[in-house]
């Protein structure tokens, strides 16, 4: 185990909340939300997510995190996202 690997552990546990108005690149946002890269992509292929590129970068805005976690991305009163029990 490196030096470097316990502050991973330790702040892939310490969540912080996200914030409607801020704008988060690919990689904050995996780390906020605790999904993966694939989950994020499948996302936004289904609609579900809406994510913007600036240049080659990708960002997700708080809001639509806040949406696609919620799972009523337009406001059409669906339930909650509903998860899969493994």
């Amino acid at each position: 185990m490196t030096e470097m690997e316990p502050n991973l552990i330790q702040a892939a546990i310490i969540k912080q909340p996200i914030i409607e108005n801020a704008v988060y690149e690919r990689e904050e946002a995996i780390a906020i939300t605790g999904f993966s890269l694939s989950t994020l992509i499948r996302a936004e292929k289904s609609g579900e997510l809406k994510g913007r590129n600036i240049g080659r970068r990708r960002y997700y805005l708080g809001a639509d995190l806040l949406k696609w976690l919620q799972g009523d991305e337009n406001g059409d009163g669906r339930k909650g996202r509903e998860w899969k029990k493994r």
